[in-house]
């Protein structure tokens, strides 16, 4: 196959543009674009950008009657260009991927896929059982495949989800106690092409996957960018990082002042249940800071999802009109949630996460021999969270951060040259 192409480019770089106007001259291709936004590829019912941009084309989105996944497997039969959402695209089963290959799809991917995850669709205590009876453990990788034997092609009982995985060669065995969910390499190599939409790729689980996978890929510059330095200087202008207020700022520090960087992680918040009234109570005082100073917050923010109910409090609870429609949309955005542009009227950010990868795909990585970064995987995420808001827009952005780490490492990004 030829190598993925990634496109590296700051958020508003003009990465979609370019490609868009790449299908709408592209000729005889059929194409697959994929999105975490709702409103680059429609929903069924309404039209996305990519329906906007390149009528021509007449891209489809899956209806859910029938189910999306039955709808959008006869789509790629039938040669439809298709418009899906990353979550559908993580879906795609045997089937789906050969009609890929018939029908000699490029594939379009706006952000990195989450390609590795823990499955959660069993209890740990129940993993044993699985094994050796369900699922056969391949020793030198790790992968499980269906037990045909036992159970033959045409199950559909309790277990078919993980029968699908398996028949993908997604699911693997870590530490005999953790199912770890890898996309298939084949939703990348079935495809004529692969396009990647991305900002600090390097940094992304999905590079180490295609790393473990032994897919090449290449950066690929846009041809007519914006400037990059230009957007980033205008977000240094109009992001303002507040002063941590005093109840939280303390948890960043010891009994002797060393400060401690797993503080705001989510080992801290499973330690620290009892104490989130003081996080609380700062959240509520940065905002009034800020309606001192004559500015009214429309704010979004995000915690570990366990906790969003302990912190949640007044001004930043319930739904408050933002969008330039009239929109009524939830203040909470999840920490790692990319598929909403509905944010972009808020002027006001509450980052209350501390982002380190997950410990268990963590080590089941170093296992085979990779390393996370770390650091790049938070400022990653943090970047992206941040340009959900009015920064997006290069209008002026009020942020509170918890982490003394999160907040220096997005600094030392705003000072580097782009």
């Amino acid at each position: 196959m030829n190598k993925v192409k990634v496109i590296d480019a700051i958020c508003g770089a003009g990465k979609s543009t370019q490609v868009m106007e790449d299908i709408r001259l592209s000729k005889g291709k059929r194409w697959i674009y994929v999105s975490p936004y709702l409103d680059e590829v429609g929903d069924g019912k309404t039209r996305g950008r990519i329906h906007e941009a390149v009528p021509d084309k007449n891209f489809q989105c899956p209806e859910s009657s029938g189910g999306k996944g039955n709808n959008l497997k006869k789509l790629l039969t039938e040669g439809e260009n298709v418009s899906i959402t990353h979550s559908l695209l993580r879906l795609m089963d045997v089937d789906s991927l050969m009609s890929i290959k018939v029908n000699k799809y490029h594939l379009v991917i706006d952000e990195t896929l989450d390609v590795i995850s823990v499955y959660r669709g069993v209890h740990n205590h129940d993993i044993k059982g699985l094994v050796g009876s369900w699922i056969i453990k391949d020793e030198s990788t790790g992968r499980l495949r269906w037990n045909y034997e036992l159970h033959g092609d045409n199950y559909r009982g309790h277990f078919k989800e993980i029968k699908d995985l398996c028949d993908l060669g997604s699911l693997y065995l870590h530490k005999d106690t953790v199912l770890i969910n890898r996309l298939s390499p084949e939703v990348i190599k079935t495809a004529e092409s692969v396009t990647v939409l991305t900002y600090m790729f390097e940094g992304s689980f999905m590079c180490k996957w295609l790393e473990m996978a032994g897919i090449p890929w290449e950066k690929v510059e846009l041809k007519s960018p914006i400037d990059p330095e230009v957007i980033k200087e205008n977000v240094r202008e109009n992001l303002t990082i507040a002063r941590t207020p005093k109840s939280i700022l303390k948890y960043n520090y010891d009994s002797n002042d060393v400060r401690n960087d797993y503080a705001y992680s989510s080992t801290w918040y499973k330690r620290h249940g009892d104490t989130l009234d003081d996080v609380k109570r700062g959240c509520q005082s940065f905002l009034t800071k800020l309606r001192r100073d004559k500015v009214k917050p429309k704010t979004f923010w995000t915690t570990f999802k366990d906790y969003k109910d302990m912190l949640a409090g007044e001004g930043y609870t319930r739904g408050t009109i933002v969008t330039e429609d009239g929109e009524r949309t939830d203040p909470f955005v999840a920490k790692n949630r990319r598929a909403t542009n509905s944010h972009a009227e808020c002027n006001a950010c509450m980052y209350l996460v501390n982002v380190y990868a997950h410990g268990d795909i963590s080590s089941y990585l170093e296992a085979q021999g990779i390393t996370i970064d770390n650091d790049s995987l938070a400022v990653s995420e943090m970047i992206q969270f941040i340009f959900r808001g009015s920064i997006r827009k290069g209008e002026p952005m009020h942020l509170m951060v918890a982490s003394e780490r999160m907040k220096e490492l997005l600094i030392h990004w705003l000072e580097s040259p782009e």
